[in-house]
């Protein structure tokens, strides 16, 4: 199956749940997202890499075929990785990938919506396709508050102007802090924290 239709399966059809796209891809699906994670969106987040160096719990919500999370598995060996996608197609090409780079032991795919993901005690939760397109991003805000580790952080990537919406998202899931941690042309990526 071809990236654009997994990802059409993976986020829905673009009427009823719209998402943030390069190209035709979802955003965290294309490979150079990976690299700008890895580059500029964790070091924007202070202390973030060490805890990933020391081993932490990281989810990728909407993660299509697993491309951050597989990379980021391979940077921080000491770490576990969570991947939850709607695309059944998706989840079978992300661990068929981690297979393949060896990682599969660190990394966990499933099928899972934004607002039902399982598990707690996520040191990290991304959502690096966004959170403000999705049918309803209330519900996935209130579910990344109660999934969080203490000191846990909600990594967000939208589209740059996205400041007012994502501070209200959080204001009204009750997190006491949304910052702003790097603007680009193409990203503005939010540090949420409870």
């Amino acid at each position: 199956m071809a990236l654009k239709e997994a990802s059409l399966q993976s986020f829905g059809s673009p009427t009823t749940f719209p998402t943030p796209t390069r190209s035709g891809s979802p955003i965290a699906a294309l490979p150079e997202v990976a690299s700008v994670l890895l580059a500029d969106w964790l070091p924007a987040v202070a202390g973030l890499q060490d805890i990933l160096q020391a081993g932490a719990r990281v989810a990728d919500v909407a993660c299509g075929p697993g491309s951050s999370i597989i990379r980021m598995a391979e940077v921080f060996p000491k770490s576990q990785f969570f991947g939850y996608d709607l695309s059944v197609a998706a989840i079978e090409a992300a661990r068929a990938a981690a297979q393949a780079a060896g990682v599969i032991e660190r990394t966990y795919f499933q099928i899972s919506s934004p607002a039902d993901f399982p598990g707690w005690g996520y040191d990290l939760i991304g959502f690096l396709n966004g959170v403000l397109a999705l049918p309803n991003p209330s519900n996935a805000a209130w579910r990344v508050q109660t999934s969080l580790s203490e000191n846990g952080v909600w990594l967000i990537a939208e589209a740059p102007g996205s400041e007012s919406q994502v501070r209200a998202l959080a204001n009204a899931a009750g997190f006491s802090t949304c910052r702003l941690a790097l603007a680009t042309a193409t990203d503005a990526v939010y540090e949420v924290r409870r």
